[in-house]
């Protein structure tokens, strides 16, 4: 027998409906409305606190280490095969790279962490750029030393040419493979074109004499102006390069934020899920967000389990068009396999709060609040849709584009498609996860939620309005097992027996027919039962009482609107 057995099993059901609510509900433990730190952004593709500048900061990071990686290794390896070559050519020259292989390898061995600080990660980067520099700079030092020690000038100009593109080549590097901004690549820049003129204008220090010897065969003024024209000429494009990249990946990530949410606080938490009040960030449109825990969902088999269960119950909501159900504005799973639903905002509270607050309401404002569900459900049914979950907490009354006491259905979480029976598909359970709530369980489901139909959902909603009218329970026991029972085998006191709110017959006689224990005694379709509803003779609930009853008892809900 698959019944819900606990309330907190019912807050385990990654269900939509209840989201949309900014009151409490039956599938909540609600809280207070608490803002959300800084009004934290959340986007549909990748999730919550996902705002273009947080964003990016989060993806450079990942970024930064990446590639930082790659620069280490890359720059290891052939400092590593330099050491070998110099060691057999010029053994003076081997020290700077194997000091600069060492390094490298040692920040690649330490970039493999996961997720290091951003700090840490810039340390990292100065560090290898610093000693590519370095090494760069002392074979200068020790390859055009030796030119000039032994005079041979033709060589200390073969080698002094190519010390520009050398530089040039590690900005380069760090422009295009560095994440940066143009003000930190400018830095890097200027630092690598002071570190360029040390080595020569040492060598000019140390040698002066042979340079004074040279004559015109080495114009040092020309040497060092060509030098910096080249360096200064390729700084420019590495720092104006690196501005485009950094544009490029700042433009994308902004460009999420048309669709994206900020949360102005949370509504309540369940078992699987969160529950945000939010608003649209370009349209200003209130809506409600439920963010489903992806840390519950650990196991291949539940995730695709509860992601093939969300995105039907997201279907089935939206083809829904009937102003008394709850609209769904967007739904899917963010990057980081995070469930979420975007649903409008109500204003107002459920079924069962309403009774809980208030007592029983009176007749002929039930038969209003009946017809409106009523209507949502035949729609439902029509599309081959069978809600199966119906109860107090899954009605929402309240202030909806002016009108009053205006019914919503919520949580079509376990919606069962005849389409889908009729094509053989199983229902898409998940463990801890049970079908239907124990005081307004359908006899039939007790044999399987299979058994349900759209007579159930008449019998559900029967068992509603025996609540709103009374303000008790069908059957009420000390276990969900014995409440079930009771749906079972007992026939239910008859509601004019349990309440001194006179009763109109008409309106008992109809709840006492949904409520039937066979489903074939009982109106066979919803419309049958909504005719039932609509000739009860209890006297009319005009909007100007409806109006009136928001006034004096919800006036915060009401202000603004009506």
């Amino acid at each position: 027998m698959a019944v819900e057995t606990s309330e907190e099993t019912r807050e385990s059901q990654p269900t939509l409906g209840t989201a949309a609510t900014a009151s409490s509900s039956a599938n909540l433990r609600l809280s207070g409305p608490m803002q959300a730190a800084d009004g934290a952004l959340f986007c549909p593709r990748r999730g919550i606190n996902a705002g273009a500048t947080q964003h990016l900061q989060t993806e450079t990071r990942s970024l930064l280490q990446t590639r930082l990686k790659a620069v280490a290794l890359l720059c290891a390896v052939p400092s590593a095969l330099s050491v070998i070559r110099f060691f057999f050519v010029n053994p003076a020259g081997m020290w700077s790279p194997l000091v600069l292989s060492v390094v490298c390898a040692a920040c690649w061995a330490f970039l493999r962490q996961e997720r290091l600080p951003h700090t840490t990660l810039k340390v990292a980067g100065a560090t290898m750029f610093a000693a590519m520099v370095g090494a760069i700079s002392v074979n200068i030092l020790v390859i055009l030393g030796d030119a000039l020690s032994a005079g041979d000038f033709g060589l200390y100009h073969a080698n002094a040419n190519r010390l520009p593109g050398i530089y040039l080549l590690v900005m380069l590097a760090y422009a295009m493979l560095i994440p940066s901004t143009w003000r930190e690549t400018l830095v890097v820049v200027v630092g690598i074109i002071v570190a360029s003129l040390i080595a020569p204008l040492a060598l000019m220090w140390a040698y002066g004499p042979v340079f004074e010897a040279a004559g015109d065969s080495i114009d040092r003024v020309e040497q060092i102006s060509f030098a910096l024209l080249q360096l200064f000429t390729g700084g420019f494009f590495a720092v104006y390069g690196s501005n485009i990249i950094n544009s490029y990946r700042r433009n994308a990530a902004e460009s999420d934020d048309a669709g994206m949410y900020r949360l102005l606080g949370k509504l309540g938490e369940g078992g699987m899920g969160e529950m945000w009040r939010a608003e649209h960030r370009m349209l200003a449109r209130p809506a409600a967000i439920k963010i489903i825990r992806a840390d519950l969902l650990d196991s291949s088999g539940a995730r695709d389990t509860a992601n093939k269960r969300f995105t039907r119950e997201a279907r089935a909501t939206a083809a829904l068009q009937s102003p008394n159900t709850v609209q769904l504005y967007d739904f899917g799973v963010t990057q980081e396999g995070t469930f979420f639903c975007v649903m409008e905002m109500l204003q107002g509270m459920d079924m069962e709060d309403l009774v809980k607050r208030y007592g029983p309401i009176r007749p002929e404002r039930a038969v209003h609040l009946l017809l409106q569900a009523a209507r949502s459900l035949e729609e439902a049914h029509h599309r081959g849709l069978i809600h199966r979950d119906i109860k107090p907490g899954n009605l929402h009354v309240g202030v909806f584009a002016g009108a009053t006491d205006w019914v919503k259905a919520l949580d079509f979480g376990l919606v069962k498609s005849s389409a889908d029976e009729m094509a053989g598909q199983t229902a898409l359970t998940m463990e801890g996860v049970t079908t239907g709530t124990p005081a307004y369980f359908p006899p039939e489901m007790a044999a399987g939620a299979a058994a349900a139909d759209v007579r159930s959902d008449i019998y559900a909603l029967s068992a509603v309005a025996y609540w709103l009218v009374t303000g008790e329970l069908v059957f009420a026991a000390d276990t969900p097992l014995e409440v079930v029972l009771q749906h079972v085998q007992k026939e239910p006191i008859p509601p004019s027996q349990r309440t001194e709110t006179p009763i109109p017959p008409e309106l008992e006689t109809a709840i006492l027919a949904g409520l039937s224990k066979d489903p074939a005694k009982r109106p066979q379709n919803m419309g049958d039962f909504a005719a039932r509803l609509a000739a009860v003779d209890a006297g009319d609930w005009a909007p100007a009482d409806s109006t009136e009853w928001w006034r004096l008892h919800e006036p915060e809900t009401l202000a603004g609107i009506a």
